[in-house]
């Protein structure tokens, strides 16, 4: 038996690949059902903005809020499917998620200096949000990268080629 025939399946390393993958879109789908609840959102809005921030305003950022992470998550449930099935697609998508979701927090760090800079609490848990991913992507984009068991485990080209 050829050594790399041994070197593949979900096991190993990709098991914590896998919890990732099953627990983040439930994490995600509770955020989406917090964003949903209005009162939050206002209160949140209200504490952020003033009391003065017109209703129209908080009720835009809530929706465009509660959208960005219901597609979000729509993409985390797809990253599953991709994982589960083996596609050839899933490090590659995984990688993508990753960077994207670096790319949105910086975006979203700027936005806090340029908005709100007195509001030191949220610049610190952003930027150890950042400082997270970034540790996390740091491990396993190289992982998904060189690792012979993703190469041999995540073959399946049948799904975007029908």
């Amino acid at each position: 038996m050829n050594n790399n025939e041994n070197i593949k399946g979900i096991k190993g390393w990709l098991l914590f690949i896998a919890f990732h993958v099953i627990s983040i879109p439930f994490y995600i789908g509770a955020l989406f059902l917090v964003k949903l609840n209005s009162v939050s959102i206002d209160k949140m809005m209200c504490d952020l903005m003033g009391q003065e921030a017109d209703i129209t305003i908080r009720l835009n950022i809530s929706i465009l809020a509660a959208v960005l992470i219901f597609f979000f998550l729509l993409l985390l449930i797809f990253k599953a499917f991709l994982f589960f099935t083996k596609s050839y697609y899933f490090p590659i998508l995984f990688i993508a998620v990753l960077v994207s979701t670096i790319s949105f927090y910086l975006v979203y760090l700027a936005i806090i200096f340029w908005a709100i800079p007195s509001n030191y609490l949220l610049i610190k848990h952003t930027v150890i949000d950042i400082l997270q991913i970034g540790i996390y992507s740091a491990i396993w984009i190289p992982y998904m990268l060189r690792s012979k068991r993703v190469k041999n485990t995540f073959v399946n080209r049948k799904f975007l080629n029908r």
